[in-house]
């Protein structure tokens, strides 16, 4: 029996580069790194395909890129989120911030 490819639709990201990728109809999830992003901390950073290792990464202001946390969710392989970092995409609640510096100020 004979399957049939499903169409592939052409996402262009910020920095121009163009790639084959499912429709937005196929997303997998409720979130997806290029249809349907979630409201995670990197969300506003540019977006970067890693054609080398097949994993969606966003640039941090330090230009490290970080795996994107709508690709990771999905990919399940063991090294996806293997990447050389320098921390900024650790999430750490203001909340926890503002404690922090508030109990520095009583040592």
């Amino acid at each position: 029996m004979a399957t049939t490819a499903r169409p592939l639709e052409t996402f262009t990201l910020p920095n121009g580069t163009s790639l084959n990728t499912h429709a937005k109809g196929d997303c997998k999830g409720d979130h997806c790194a290029i249809h349907n992003p979630s409201d995670h901390h990197m969300v506003d950073w540019p977006q970067n395909w890693r054609d080398d290792i097949f994993v969606m990464e966003r640039v941090c202001e330090h230009g490290i890129g970080h795996p994107d946390p709508d690709h990771i969710s999905f990919d399940k392989r063991p090294d996806v989120k293997s990447h050389g970092c320098d921390g900024c995409c650790i999430y750490i609640n203001p909340f926890i911030e503002d404690v922090i510096e508030l109990m520095e100020t009583y040592e």
